[in-house]
């Protein structure tokens, strides 16, 4: 399986772009800012306004807690000038871009009531800002030679180029307006107009910490590198037009470069601007890019990610449900594959902290004596959690059943999340038993059985027999597990809405009938969640997204006869990192043997779902065999330990 996608914040709604919305929120309940075009508008700009912010002077603004992230209104001018008045103890930013018709020699002037100061860059940059006007106290509306500092002098500016510029204005009581003017090549002074203004919008390219250039250097490079394109390593990226879409992004869609205004399209309909599709990742011209039935739009409304098909659940008016259920109704769940038995969580230690593997059992029946079921697991102090579903035997209507469990020492069970056994203490083997109703029709239901050993013998035994003559069912397929295999499929299946699928859940010792996400299980604090979004294992933190080495098999010491020994050894329920391996990942059993322990080199494969081998004609004397596992996927475990057998 591949490593899955980043944390997804779960959240009700949230606003698109544009007029496009989907349940979303007043305007009044946004950030200020969010009244701000996403892409830069011509023949506007937006003034956004601070009030109740005393003082006349430009640093009362600037020192304000609210400057320049929390304005309290934000307008939009068609030209650089707000000549009525407004009130008093405010403070105004104006910030966007001004394009001259043609090139040559320009002037600036400002004038305001009170302080402003006129700031252009030398290009469409902020960060080549720099003073060129200044109101030092206070001008009538328009008048531009009070002082000598609101005059520019002569700035040399190309046409059809964007220049960033930034006003600040500061009133305290009185009349209070601001304006702009310029002169320029057969062109008198006048106020600059929206005819050679554009807006400011807040971009993917300015004012990003660290993390945010980072994660758009990375997306363009990933972009270019999965299409084959060329990568420019300039930053920031290309963007002639500065709506915030990478030109090579724009082309690869259809988008044009030089067209600020598609920035804000939704050519696929899922209720995504071009501007969202973007930064989320998604494909401009496909309204479902991950393919799982629901809209670009839908997931990201409900916070959710769009590039991942297995994101689906999201928590609504407090209930966790499957998004696309919710839109559209409930598809046909797809179904795991079953086998007889149970999924095994094994711990080296009585406190189901220090997992140690998963494997399959097809029966609860161990007698350990001294030892234990694993090298792995020490011979005291372990504890086992085994999980499976219950099918009754009957085919209709509701029977009576005896649950039983016998352990030296502790034994205790649930039911559907109800716990129905429990004797949880050091003690002889013991049994208990628990009546149950089963009825065909609510089938399966969900068994969790758990043991411990604490020291001495080790013994556990479950079972289901007859409430009123204790005769023992026959187990057949009444505890089934599911098949641990990893598919598109069977990685949809999630019964407890947690995020993550049963199968993985199962696999790498967590519960998939508990919502168990946000538990932590190893050193790092990393979540049960954000190890399978990440594609390591939640205890261990191993790599668990490829392919790992299968465990090798247990030998036993084979039976002899008159030249013919007999070897027979355990299938593997784990690999080497634990994880877990179904039968259906084997592809065969491969045993070397030989005469002397260092030269085995005659060689038998023996199919999978076979664990004994018995080899005829043997010559006399003592023979050495060791077995390995191959896997499905060509890879070999190493070798099991080697055992001896005598032909007399």
């Amino acid at each position: 399986m591949g490593k899955t996608g980043l944390i997804s914040i779960l959240l009700a709604m949230t606003v698109l772009a544009g007029c496009q919305s989907m349940g979303g929120r007043s305007i009044d309940d946004l950030p200020p800012t969010a009244a701000i075009p996403s892409t830069s508008e011509p023949g506007t700009v937006y003034a956004q306004y601070y009030d109740n912010v005393s003082g006349m002077v430009l640093d009362d603004l600037t020192a304000s807690a609210i400057f320049p992230d929390q304005p309290t209104e934000v307008a939009a001018l068609n030209q650089l000038a707000r000549l009525t008045k407004r009130g008093n103890d405010y403070g105004t930013l104006v910030r966007g871009y001004i394009i001259p018709p043609t090139d040559g020699n320009y002037e600036f002037f400002v004038a305001s009531d009170d302080e402003s100061e006129l700031f252009l860059s030398s290009d469409a940059s902020a960060d080549n800002l720099r003073q060129v006007a200044h109101v030092p106290r206070w001008t009538k509306a328009e008048d531009y030679s009070q002082y000598a500092s609101q005059r520019s002098g002569s700035i040399s500016l190309s046409g059809g180029n964007r220049y960033y510029f930034e006003l600040l204005h500061k009133q305290a009581g009185g009349g209070d307006h601001f304006s702009v003017a310029w002169t320029g090549p057969n062109m008198g002074q006048q106020i600059v107009s929206g005819d050679h203004l554009a807006s400011w919008a807040p971009s993917a390219y300015d004012g990003g910490d660290a993390s945010q250039s980072y994660s758009l250097g990375y997306r363009t490079g990933y972009f270019d590198g999965e299409k084959g394109l060329a990568f420019s390593q300039d930053y920031p990226p290309l963007d002639q037009d500065e709506d915030g879409l990478y030109d090579n992004w724009e082309v690869y869609y259809g988008l044009d470069p030089t067209d600020p205004s598609d920035a804000s399209t939704d050519t696929d309909g899922d209720l995504l601007s071009a501007e969202e599709e973007f930064l989320v990742g998604t494909n401009p011209t496909n309204p479902d890019t991950s393919g799982d039935g629901l809209t670009d739009g839908e997931k990201y409304a409900y916070g959710l990610d769009p590039l991942d098909p297995n994101d689906l659940y999201v928590e609504i008016e407090g209930e966790t449900v499957n998004l696309y259920e919710y839109l559209h109704g409930e598809p046909e769940p797809p179904a795991l594959v079953l086998q007889n038995g149970f999924v095994g969580h094994y711990f080296a230690s009585d406190r189901f902290i220090d997992f140690a593997f998963t494997r399959t059992d097809e029966a609860i029946n161990f007698s350990w004596g001294n030892g234990s079921p694993d090298p792995a697991i020490p011979s005291d102090w372990f504890a086992v959690r085994w999980f499976a579903q219950i099918y009754p035997p009957h085919d209709t209507g509701t029977q009576t059943y005896q649950l039983n469990m016998r352990g030296d020492d502790g034994v205790r069970a649930w039911l559907n999340g109800e716990q129905v056994l429990s004797g949880w203490k050091a003690q002889a083997p013991t049994t208990y038993s628990a009546t149950i109703e089963l009825d065909a029709g609510q089938a399966p239901y969900e068994l969790v059985a758990e043991y411990y050993e604490g020291q001495g013998g080790a013994s556990v035994e479950l079972w289901l027999s007859d409430p009123q003559t204790g005769t023992v069912i026959d187990q057949g397929s009444i505890f089934q597990r599911p098949v641990l295999d990893m598919t598109e499929q069977t990685l949809l299946v999630d019964s407890d809405a947690d995020g993550i699928p049963d199968v993985w859940e199962l696999s790498y010792g967590l519960n998939p009938w508990e919502d168990d996400a946000g538990t932590v299980h190893n050193s790092q604090g990393l979540t049960s969640l954000e190890a399978y979004q990440m594609g390591v294992h939640p205890w261990t933190l191993e790599d668990v997204s490829e392919p790992v080495e299968v465990t090798p098999p247990t030998t036993t010491s084979p039976d002899a006869g008159s030249g013919q020994i007999t070897l027979s050894w355990t299938a593997p329920g784990t690999r080497t990192d634990g994880s877990s391996i179904s039968l259906s990942e084997i592809d065969h059993y491969r045993v070397d043997y030989g005469q002397q322990i260092e030269d085995l080199s005659q060689t038998v494969d023996v199919e999978a779902g076979t664990t004994s081998y018995t080899f005829d004609g043997l010559a006399t004397g003592t023979w050495y065999f060791q077995v390995y596992v191959v896997d499905t996927d060509g890879l070999v475990s190493p070798g099991s330990e080697v055992v001896s057998g005598e032909v007399q």
